[in-house]
């Protein structure tokens, strides 16, 4: 079996990671050290001999690090594989108080925008040790703060509290001395957990100094290795270990430790203890380079909208969204420009809005086009350059590519859901086919924040905006007067034909000089594509948008069709749709987009 880097691994030389609240890249001085750690101090830190002491010294020197760094004693600190494991051991060491329904009538207090990790370790072993408690989020304001109302009124009734030092998805963070005094003056003995994941290197905290009875901390979220981490415990709180074995860790954590990975936490607390020697850029210069980043994104996409207030959130955190686009398109745009960036939590891939955002009470479109672009405190001058100049780059690819003219058919599911629109920009009236939930900020999120003025399709034949709907047995008929191409609209979606079925040619079949490649994609991802200019046989168009380019496109000089794009249905659905609005010839691409970019570029063989 061959290892997963093998040599057909591809390479991304122009990659620009802006999604560091998920994972940082270990630096080269780490990774150095890592390897002497593993030549030259390999021993069981366990054993007695010279070279067991020799490992043992990187435990104790890292432990002092991090207690100058937490101003705590060093014994307080355990390590461990990361923050997952370090929550769960509080929240273990905690409920095991309570099991066997000792917890009924008692809550289990988390933030509403605390990392899943903590809710879930909540949830499975109130469950497993049947507990009994009752979980309970405590809200947040628009800002994404705690209700300190809130908190003064149910912490009286909690077993555990649990809160967070920064968010990963906004990086608000907590005034922990605030909250302190907030929760002490009304429990001063229930035990407080403090997600600090997202505040090494970013924020202090000295722990010594507070009545936070767990912190947990993650190297690989500050250029460290994956798979190891520590645990602040206060003196005195309970403690229970969740694996036990050989005695490691003062017998409070079985397994023998990560060595390496130790150490270049180590080392990472001894920077953050000596910043002049540190490769770590200071608060104020984070804070500049964020301000120059949104500048550039707000030239890039006029309609972005910050999600968190900037003055009360790390400096190397910035989430957004942008009216008109999904989370998903603005990756796209962004990962075909080769910048990395995240939809929100890496652990909660897979959902289709932010729970944080929604926490917050932000408006659904911003919720569910939420975009995270984070970076670490040692990003540099020269990062900075290069993604501005992406960010041009970008600017100059998207601009004015979702510009519809005058009229326009918006159907944002096409073939899945029963609504729809038609838009007239010269009047900015709406006219709704179908009632949708949120008609408006569905279209304002859509075209822009104009003053959009909505009316109701009044059931008869009538004419808007370059169209004629009229009633059909299926539902809505709606027709093209350019064109006299029509579509029916049911409350499923579009009515196609059964026994329409597009031909599938392959790469080699593609011609530009006689063959149209239509692009089923958001127009700005395919334009935001590293590709040489293929505009002379190329044209995209956005899933909305489908319906209203199928009717209106001139095709007396339009060549044999292709659609194509990275998801081969799409293709398939745009094709059959084509088909029964009456394109004569509509089929599909069984290659994705960029291997036809690719193929097109490439110089061909006259003899093949």
């Amino acid at each position: 079996m061959s290892f997963l880097l093998s040599a057909h691994s591809t390479h991304y030389p122009h990659e620009i990671f802006m999604d560091a609240n998920a994972t940082t890249p270990v630096l080269p001085e780490l990774q150095a050290l890592m390897s002497r750690v593993y030549n030259t101090h390999f021993g069981n830190p366990s054993s007695p001999h010279y070279a067991g002491i020799r490992a043992k010294r990187i435990l104790s020197d890292t432990r002092a690090e991090a207690g100058r760094l937490f101003g705590c004693a060093s014994d307080r600190i355990l390590f461990m594989s990361g923050a997952t494991e370090g929550i769960n051991t509080a929240v273990l060491s905690v409920l095991q108080l309570y099991a066997g329904g000792r917890g009924k009538g008692h809550l289990l207090l988390y933030g509403a925008t605390e990392h899943k990790a903590v809710p879930e370790a909540l949830r499975h072993w109130n469950e497993l040790l049947r507990v009994g408690a009752e979980l309970q989020a405590i809200p947040v304001n628009e800002d994404g703060l705690l209700d300190y109302d809130f908190i003064r009124s149910q912490v009286p009734h909690a077993i555990m509290i649990c809160t967070m030092g920064a968010n990963n998805e906004t990086g608000v963070f907590a005034d922990l001395q605030q909250l302190e005094q907030v929760i002490r003056s009304a429990a001063p003995q229930v035990p407080w957990l403090v997600d600090c994941v997202q505040m090494l290197g970013k924020r202090p905290v000295a722990l010594g100094k507070t009545t936070i009875d767990y912190a947990p901390f993650s190297a690989h979220k500050l250029y460290g290795p994956k798979g190891v981490g520590a645990m602040y415990v206060r003196d005195g709180a309970p403690f229970t270990p969740l694996q036990t074995g050989g005695g490691q860790e003062q017998g409070l954590r079985g397994g023998t430790e990560n060595v390496a990975g130790v150490a270049a936490l180590g080392q990472i607390f001894a920077w953050l203890n000596h910043p002049e020697t540190s490769p770590f850029q200071d608060a104020d210069t984070l804070y500049g380079y964020r301000h120059e980043i949104i500048t550039a994104l707000r030239a890039a996409f006029p309609g972005l909208i910050v999600n968190h207030p900037l003055t009360g959130s790390l400096p190397t955190t910035l989430n957004f969204s942008v009216a008109g686009y999904s989370s998903a398109e603005l990756i796209a745009i962004f990962d075909a420009a080769g910048i990395r960036v995240s939809a929100g939590s890496a652990c909660s891939t897979g959902g289709t809005r932010s729970f944080v955002l929604d926490a917050m009470g932000l408006p659904a479109w911003q919720s569910e086009g939420a975009i995270r672009m984070s970076f670490g405190p040692a990003f540099s001058q020269s990062d900075l350059d290069a993604l501005v100049e992406r960010l041009t780059f970008i600017r100059e690819k998207i601009t004015g590519v979702n510009g519809w003219g005058q009229g326009a058919l918006y159907i944002p599911q096409p073939l899945a859901a029963g609504m729809g629109w038609i838009l007239c920009r010269s009047t900015q009236q709406v006219l709704a086919l179908k009632e949708p939930h949120s008609v408006m900020e569905d279209i304002r999120a859509c075209c822009g924040s104009s003053d959009w003025q909505l009316r109701e399709w009044n059931q008869t034949a009538q004419d808007f905006a370059g169209f004629r709907i009229e009633p059909d047995a299926q539902g809505i008929r709606v027709t093209a007067l350019a064109t006299m191409r029509s579509l029916v609209l049911t409350d499923a979606g579009i009515a196609l034909t059964d026994d329409i079925h597009p031909i599938a040619l392959g790469v080699a079949e593609l011609h530009c000089d006689h063959m149209a490649l239509i692009d089923v994609r958001e127009t700005s991802e395919a334009r935001a594509q590293y590709h040489q200019d293929t505009e002379s046989c190329f044209v995209s168009i956005p899933r909305a948008l489908w319906c209203d380019y199928l009717l209106t496109a001139e095709l007396q000089d339009t060549p044999e069709p292709v659609f194509f794009c990275r998801s081969g249905r799409r293709a398939s659905d745009v094709a059959r749709l084509a088909l029964s609005v009456g394109w004569p010839q509509a089929a599909v691409c069984t290659a994705a987009a960029s291997e036809v970019f690719d193929w097109i570029q490439k110089p061909k063989d006259p003899d093949s």
